[in-house]
């Protein structure tokens, strides 16, 4: 089953690094930037837009379609808006390459 979501992806700095945020359901970058802001990051750069993913009906969870815009997106961090935080992916640096080979 395809999933489609409206998405914020913020490039921003903390403690000198570079960090991807991902924010799924976003309505706004600005309420992005500031959930960012609260955390402590200094946003540098914002894209926006809709990304369809398949996600299996039976396990059609809001975890498991967290997990599948991560691997497709590859960010660093992830909103989780059922804990208000920020939670990392996993994915580093080397990792990452380009996102348009997901």
């Amino acid at each position: 089953m395809k999933v489609t979501t409206k998405y914020v992806m913020l490039t921003a700095v903390k403690n000198r690094k570079v960090y991807d945020l991902l924010f799924l359901d976003a309505n706004n970058a600005r309420s992005c930037i500031e959930l960012a802001k609260a955390d402590g990051f200094k946003t540098v750069g914002t894209k926006h837009g809709s990304k369809a993913v398949d996600v299996d009906i039976l396990d059609l969870t809001g975890e498991n379609v967290r997990a599948e815009f991560a691997a497709v997106m590859r960010p660093h961090l992830l909103f989780n808006d059922e804990t208000s935080h920020l939670e990392p992916t996993g994915w580093s640096d080397d990792e990452k390459g380009d996102v348009n080979d997901a």
